[in-house]
C-alpha cells in the first residue's frame, strides 16, 4: 500500500496517512484530532512463553472452518451502503477476534484501510466532532472489541453516521462491533439502540444485519485436528520437545476421534488451544477430557510457576510479581505511566520489599508488550512519533487472564476485605477494563467453589463492585452482563435495582430523555426478576415501563413506538407466568399490532422483532386453548426466521430455534404429531450448537428443547 492516500470534497481535507512502521494508521478531517487505527493484524507477540501461542494476533493456527463466515463479511464489504454496522457476538474463545483479523487482512489486499480502533480514540475522534465530517473516498473498516462496555460512546457515533448516512460524499466506512453476546431483546445492543434514538436517530438504519450474529463453532471433526496439531508442534517446538507431540491420527483411538466428533462437547477454538498446550506441557495428547476452566487454571498454575523462576532472576518476591500481573491482568495491561502508578500504590498498600525500579523491570520483562504502534504528532501533523505505547501486556488470552486473577486473589490467607481493597484500586485506577474483567471473570468462573465462602469469589467482587459504584460504573456493568446468565443472575438483579433508584432522581427534569431512561431501566428490571423466578416484582416494574412508553410514544411515536412494542412484549411474557393470560394476550396483541407497523416501513430492521412478537402471541394463544390461531402465529413467526436466516444464517439461530421449540408445540396441540417431532429435532439441534459455544446463556434452552423433544418422541 501506498504511505499516504487522501480524498479531497468542497468540505474539508481528508487523509489517511500510515504510520511508518506500518503498525497503524490515522484519520484526520481538516487540521483537528486525528483517530489513529491500529492494524493489529500486522501485529505479532514474540512467542517466549507458550500463552502467547493462544494469542489471536499471532495467527499461529490458519483460519479454519469459516469459509461461510468469511463470504458474508466479504459481501458485507463490496455491497453498496456507505456506512454499515454489524455485530458478531460469541463466548471467549469463539474465534471473533481471529476472524476480525483475517478480515483486516484481507480488506486491506482489496485496497481498503482496516484496523482495530479503542474507545478513547472512539471518544477522541467524536468530541473533536470528525465523525460528523465523514467524508473519504477511501475505503475503511474500523473493529471494535469488547464493545459492550464501549456502548456510550458507540452511541454518539451511530447517532453521527446515521445523520450523514443519506449524503452522496458520505464514504464507505464498515463498522464491525465484537462482543460476547448482544441481543435486540436486552442487553447492551438493546440499550445502545433504544437509548441512542431518544434524539429521533434511526440508529437501526446502519445496521446489516439487523440484529447480532452469532458466530457458530467450528463443526467439522479435521478442523478441529489442524488446530490442535497447529498447535501442539509449535508448543513442543518452544519446548524443546523433539519429536513434537501428536494428535492421535484418526481411526487410532476411538476415544479420541468421539471426542472430537462430539457436538455436545466444547469445541471452541480457545478450548482446542489450550487443550493442544496442556497435552504437550504434560506430554500426554488427551488434555480435551478436562474441561474449559479446567485447563485454563492449569494454563494459569504453569503461568505462576513461570512468574516465580522469573522472580528470582529479577530479584523480587514472587508474591509480589504475582500479585502486579494479577492487578496489570485486570487493567487490561499499561503505558508507562500506567504502570508506575500501579507499583507505586501497591507497592505502598501491601508493603513491597523490592524497589519500584526492580518491580517495573520485573514486570515488564514478565509481560512484554505487542510491536507497537504509533500516531501522529497533533501538534505537527506531517511528523510520526511514538505515542504512550503499552509497556506491559495482560496475561492473555481472556480466560487464562480470568484463572490467574481468582488464583491470585482468592486465597486463603487473603480474607474478603482486602480482596476488596485490591479491586477498589485496579477499579479507580482502570473503571472500564475492570468493569469488563469482573463481568468475564463472573460468566467463566462465577460457579467455581470460592476459597472463603459459599458465594463463588467473582460473585463476591461484582457485588462489592456495584454496592461502591458511582453511576456512571453502574452502567458499565450492566451493558456488560448478558440477558441470559446463569452466574450473574443475582449480580444483574442487583445492578437493575440499583440503576433503577439511579433512574428516579432524573424524573424531576421532567423531560422525556429522563423519562425514557426511568423506563428503559424499569423494563431492564423487570426482565432480571423474571430471570429469578420474582413474577409479581416482574409485572409491576413491566407495566410501569409500558405505561412510561406509552405516554413517550403518544408525542413521539416515531422514537418510541419501538420501545413500547419491546415493553408490552416482556410485559405479557410477565403475565403468562403469573397466570394472567388474558392480559398477557392484550399486551401480545398491542405488541404484534406495532411491530406491523414497524416492519412494513422497515422491513429488515424490524422484521425479528416482529417474529419474537408473533412467537410470544401464538403462547398467548395456546395458553387460552385457541390452538388453531396459536399455530398460525407460530408458524408466521417460523417462516419470518428462516427468511432472515436465508441471508445471515448464524445472525438468527437462538431466535429460530425457541421459534421451532414453539411451533412443535404448536403440531403437538392439533395431533399433528409428525410434524412436531421435525420441528422439535431441529431446536434441539441448534440448541445443541448453541449451547456447545456459550454454555451459561444457552444450556437452560437446549434441557428445554431436550424436554419437549422426548415429550414428541413419547407421543409417537
Amino acid at each position: 500500500m501506498p504511505e499516504q492516500r487522501q480524498a479531497i470534497d468542497g468540505t474539508g481535507n481528508v487523509a489517511i496517512q500510515n504510520s511508518g512502521d506500518g503498525n497503524s494508521f490515522t484519520i484526520s478531517v481538516g487540521s483537528e484530532t486525528r483517530l489513529t487505527v491500529t492494524r493489529s493484524h500486522n501485529l505479532r507477540v514474540r512467542v517466549t512463553a507458550p500463552l502467547h501461542l493462544l494469542l489471536p494476533e499471532n495467527q499461529i493456527v490458519p483460519l479454519v472452518g469459516r469459509d461461510e463466515q468469511k463470504q458474508s463479511l466479504d459481501a458485507w464489504l463490496d455491497n453498496e451502503r456507505p456506512i454499515s454496522v454489524r455485530v458478531i457476538t460469541g463466548e471467549g474463545g469463539s474465534g471473533k477476534t481471529r476472524l476480525a483479523l483475517d478480515l483486516c487482512r484481507r480488506a486491506e489486499e482489496r485496497g481498503w484501510h482496516a484496523g482495530f480502533v479503542s474507545a478513547d480514540e472512539l471518544t477522541r475522534f467524536h468530541e473533536a466532532k470528525n465523525v460528523e465530517a465523514w467524508r473519504t473516498s477511501e475505503p475503511t473498516l474500523l473493529v471494535v472489541d469488547y464493545a459492550a462496555t464501549k456502548a456510550p460512546i458507540l452511541q454518539r457515533w451511530l447517532k453521527a453516521l446515521a445523520r450523514i448516512d443519506a449524503l452522496p460524499d458520505a464514504g464507505k466506512l464498515r463498522l464491525l462491533l465484537l462482543e460476547r453476546h448482544g441481543t435486540r431483546a436486552g442487553g447492551w445492543w438493546q440499550q445502545l439502540l433504544l437509548l441512542g434514538g431518544l434524539e429521533g436517530a434511526r440508529l437501526e438504519i446502519l445496521l446489516d444485519p439487523p440484529e447480532p450474529e452469532a458466530l457458530a463453532p467450528i463443526i467439522t471433526p479435521r478442523h478441529r485436528r489442524v488446530i490442535l496439531r497447529t498447535v501442539m508442534e509449535e508448543a513442543s517446538r518452544l519446548d524443546g520437545l523433539d519429536p513434537p507431540l501428536e494428535p492421535p491420527a484418526g481411526g487410532e483411538d476411538p476415544w479420541f476421534d468421539g471426542r472430537l466428533a462430539d457436538e455436545t462437547a466444547d469445541n471452541s477454538p480457545l478450548l482446542l488451544h489450550m487443550a493442544a498446550l496442556a497435552a504437550v506441557q504434560v506430554r500426554k495428547p488427551h488434555a480435551l477430557a478436562e474441561s474449559r476452566t479446567g485447563l485454563a487454571l492449569r494454563l494459569a498454575d504453569s503461568e505462576i510457576a513461570r512468574l516465580r523462576k522469573l522472580a528470582g532472576a529479577q530479584s523480587v518476591q514472587p508474591r509480589d510479581l504475582q500479585h502486579l500481573v494479577a492487578a496489570l491482568t485486570l487493567e487490561g495491561g499499561a503505558d508507562a505511566e500506567a504502570l508506575h502508578r500501579l507499583i507505586t500504590e501497591e507497592r505502598d498498600a501491601l508493603g513491597m520489599a523490592g524497589s519500584a525500579d526492580d518491580l517495573r523491570d520485573a514486570v515488564r520483562v514478565a509481560l512484554p508488550p505487542p510491536a507497537r504502534a504509533v500516531v501522529n504528532d497533533p501538534a505537527d501533523p506531517g511528523q510520526v512519533q511514538p505515542t504512550a505505547p503499552r509497556v506491559a501486556d495482560a496475561v492473555r488470552p481472556d480466560l487464562v487472564g480470568e484463572a490467574f486473577i481468582l488464583r491470585t486473589l482468592d486465597r486463603d490467607d487473603l480474607p474478603p476485605t482486602v480482596q476488596q481493597g485490591h479491586l477498589n484500586r485496579c477499579w479507580q485506577r482502570a473503571p472500564q477494563a475492570v468493569a469488563e474483567g469482573l463481568v468475564r471473570l463472573g460468566q467463566d468462573f462465577g460457579a467455581v467453589a470460592s476459597a472463603h465462602t459459599t458465594t463463588p469469589a467473582p460473585i463476591r467482587w461484582l457485588e462489592h463492585a456495584v454496592e461502591v459504584s458511582t453511576p456512571d460504573r453502574l452502567f458499565q456493568l450492566a451493558s456488560a452482563i448478558p440477558v441470559s446468565t446463569i452466574n450473574l443472575a443475582d449480580v444483574a438483579l442487583l445492578l437493575g435495582e440499583r440503576l433503577t433508584a439511579v433512574s428516579a432522581h432524573l424524573e424531576h427534569t421532567r423531560n422525556d430523555a429522563a423519562a425514557a431512561i426511568r423506563a428503559f431501566w424499569l423494563h431492564w428490571l423487570s426482565v432480571r426478576y423474571s430471570n429469578l423466578g420474582r413474577l409479581e416484582d416482574a409485572v409491576a416494574s413491566g407495566e410501569e415501563a409500558v405505561n412510561r412508553y406509552r405516554r413517550l410514544a403518544q408525542d413521539q411515536p416515531e422514537t418510541f413506538l419501538p420501545s413500547l412494542a419491546m415493553a408490552l412484549n416482556t410485559l405479557s411474557v410477565h403475565y403468562i407466568g403469573f397466570g394472567r393470560r388474558e392480559k398477557a394476550l392484550a399486551a401480545s396483541e398491542e405488541a404484534v399490532a406495532i411491530h406491523r407497523r414497524l416492519a412494513q416501513d422497515r422491513s429488515d430492521s424490524f422484521l425479528p422483532d416482529l417474529a419474537m412478537a408473533l412467537n410470544n402471541l401464538s403462547i398467548c394463544h395456546s395458553k387460552l386453548g385457541r390452538h388453531e390461531k396459536a399455530l398460525a402465529a407460530s408458524q408466521d413467526a417460523v417462516a419470518i426466521r428462516r427468511r432472515i436466516a436465508q441471508d445471515q444464517p448464524d445472525a438468527s439461530l437462538p431466535s429460530l430455534a425457541s421459534a421451532l421449540n414453539n411451533l412443535s408445540i404448536g403440531y403437538s396441540s392439533l395431533g399433528r404429531s409428525e410434524d412436531a417431532l421435525a420441528v422439535s429435532e431441529e431446536a434441539a439441534n441448534l440448541f445443541r450448537r448453541l449451547a456447545e459455544d456459550r454454555a451459561d446463556a444457552f444450556l437452560p434452552n437446549l434441557a428445554t428443547a431436550l424436554t419437549n423433544l422426548s415429550i414428541r418422541y413419547s407421543k409417537l
